[in-house]
């Protein structure tokens, strides 16, 4: 009724007819929760095996019905000119809400019920709908396993008298009953060729073997403090420097050199001890000595760490501190060479049993860090800084509209060359005020000039 008034209030809009169809099936599904109730067994009646389904799925249930009665009523109400986009709302409400709805009856009527009556065995099944169906144990003739892991009981004319998951608490009673009685469940043709499939897809266990002994496996214990130490090390590498510098605590340079060096002791770690550490992306099939004689990198942990590094060198300190001169390529060659390099290192240390997948978990974050290391160790290998008057050859102002577009200044290098760079908007107007700023320059042996712009009391 709500969701009429709803339709009625906000008039005509779009197809009308959807708004009457989400009104009907959420009549429909609360008539369902009223009537279908589950039914009450005889006071005279204990079962000693109940099956029921599991109390998580209320949980689920019920924010999902009140997700589709929301969401419907408020595509109802919701005064959108565009047809379509109530017609959307409309249909998200009414699949949530009988989802909803349908999980919270399973929960509350469905289960089945065993208990001796007489000298003989009975039991009683409740369906989806509260439909109460008894029957004796003797009309069971078979017992079918199901590909989506549901046992199925039937007579003799294959009919089903009940169904049931493996995973609903009482289970284990029920199929405690069904191995007594002789009549384990059986796999249908479609659960044989799952079950198959999914042993040939299986890998086999990895089991260790004396073989692979090193004498880095005597000392596993203070290998696995001194992987974690360094661990610690890289994650505070990567927010405290830049802290304390945006503080004011550290100056620029000091600070690049923190975070160049940070990481250096967690990968000295890895190409050192190789042979017993162990990185996964998930899981794999292992004996527990397997297990027992390797070390777990905490491979996820590592890829959330190398974020700040890479967030800070490109978005903060390459881009608006000491800018990379164009074009810019030694930057990205270098980054490439040594990741190329040191990945190979690793390959070569590495033994072959660990190889394939260690190699490619531990070579992705040394091309997420050699990107970063190239820049620090760059600027740490640089000659004195520069300092010259700023000689504006061009200017851009940033588009207000334009999400990425930034102000620039082309200014002249010392060696009479000209090069672009990224300003903020305060630096940009006291540059073509007329303000006293002055072109900051650093160049690495390497070949990488690192150009900034500041005022004549700021040192970098």
């Amino acid at each position: 009724m709500l969701i009429l008034l709803a339709s009625w209030k906000t008039g005509n809009i779009g197809p009308f007819f959807w708004k009457p169809i989400a009104a009907v099936v959420c009549l429909l599904m609360a008539l369902m929760l009223l009537f279908c109730r589950p039914p009450r067994l005889p006071e005279s009646i204990h079962p000693t095996v109940m099956v029921r389904e599991c109390r998580w799925v209320v949980w689920f249930a019920i924010p999902m019905w009140l997700i589709g009665i929301i969401t419907v009523l408020a595509g109802a109400a919701a005064p959108q000119p565009d047809g379509n986009t109530v017609a959307l709302v409309l249909l998200v409400g009414v699949l949530f809400s009988p989802l909803g709805v349908w999980c919270l009856l399973d929960h509350h009527n469905r289960a089945l019920y065993l208990w001796e009556e007489n000298s003989a065995t009975r039991l009683a099944y409740s369906d989806l709908f509260g439909r109460l169906r008894c029957f004796d144990a003797g009309q069971i003739v078979s017992v079918r396993l199901t590909v989506n892991k549901s046992v199925h009981l039937l007579d003799a004319n294959g009919n089903k008298l009940a169904a049931v998951e493996t995973m609903m608490p009482g289970f284990n009673n029920l199929q405690n009953w069904l191995k007594e009685r002789g009549q384990m469940p059986v796999p249908t043709p479609a659960m044989k060729k799952a079950t198959a499939t999914r042993n040939r897809s299986a890998p086999e266990p990895l089991c260790w073997k004396e073989e692979y002994r090193t004498r880095w496996h005597n000392h596993l214990n203070k290998i696995r403090f001194g992987m974690w130490v360094t661990v610690v090390l890289l994650g505070l590498g990567g927010i405290l420097p830049a802290a304390l510098y945006l503080k004011g605590v550290l100056s620029f340079m000091p600070m690049i050199w923190l975070i160049t060096l940070a990481p250096l002791p967690f990968f000295v770690i890895c190409f050192r001890f190789s042979p017993v550490l162990l990185f996964e992306e998930r899981a794999k099939p292992a004996t527990d000595e397997w297990r027992a004689m390797h070390i777990k990198a905490p491979f996820v942990l590592l890829l959330w760490f190398t974020l700040p590094y890479i967030g800070q060198v490109y978005f903060l300190w390459s881009r608006w501190i000491m800018q990379v001169a164009e074009p810019g390529l030694a930057w990205g060659i270098q980054s490439v060479l040594l990741a190329a390099l040191l990945i190979a290192l690793f390959a070569r240390l590495t033994p072959r049993r660990l190889r394939q997948e260690s190699v490619m978990l531990v070579g992705l974050l040394l091309i997420f860090f050699s990107t970063t290391f190239v820049y620090g160790a760059n600027l740490m290998l640089s000659g004195p800084v520069v300092h010259s008057p700023l000689v504006i050859l061009g200017s851009h102002a940033a588009d207000p509209t334009g999400g990425e577009d930034l102000s620039t200044l082309t200014v002249q290098l010392a060696d009479g060359s000209e090069t672009t760079l990224n300003v903020l908007d305060n630096t940009y107007k006291a540059a073509l005020s007329g303000e006293e700023l002055v072109l900051c320059q650093r160049k690495s042996p390497l070949g990488i000039v690192f150009v900034g712009i500041h005022r004549p009391d700021t040192h970098r």
